[in-house]
């Protein structure tokens, strides 16, 4: 019994360590202004559901459950709330970001290769709906409006 015991303790701490080791700081967000922008958005209150690293393979069970606990429990309790991946969609680094503001809106913010220039940029829709999928993570927008472009604002 006590093998057991100690077994079962050995598969939870691997299984954290695991999802420790599967999510980034937001300082792994490359572009200053999108973090800036998602700081902004979100509000210094906002609830922190994490960066999923997903570029070199599927995120595992427990760390989806857990990303997916804490949006819906932001989005249950009308609070405003942060979630973002890492992926690496044609062997480019993507960052993709759902915000939820205070007031209930949402916004889908990425950044990466621009397909017709040689460097990244950074982007951001208000969007009607955002959905976070439960197989994958992968973050999608519904009735998004027009990209924007988020870039150094003239001070």
């Amino acid at each position: 019994m006590r093998g057991l015991i100690i077994l079962a303790a050995l598969v939870v701490s691997a299984g954290a360590s695991g999802a420790e080791n599967r999510s980034i700081s937001w300082e792994h967000v490359p572009d200053a202004l999108l973090r800036t922008e998602v700081e902004k958005l979100a509000g210094p209150d906002a609830i922190d559901c994490g960066i999923v690293d997903i570029r070199k393979r599927k995120a595992d069970d427990f760390v989806k459950r857990k990303s997916l606990e804490c949006i819906a429990d932001a989005r249950q309790r009308g609070l405003a709330m942060k979630f973002g991946i890492a992926r690496l969609p044609l062997g480019h680094d993507v960052f993709e970001v759902y915000v939820r503001t205070k007031d209930g809106q949402m916004f889908l913010l990425s950044h990466g290769p621009h397909p017709l220039e040689d460097a990244a940029k950074s982007w951001m829709q208000r969007c009607a709906f955002v959905d976070v999928s439960t197989r994958t993570l992968l973050i999608s927008g519904m009735d998004c409006a027009n990209a924007t472009q988020i870039s150094k604002r003239p001070e």
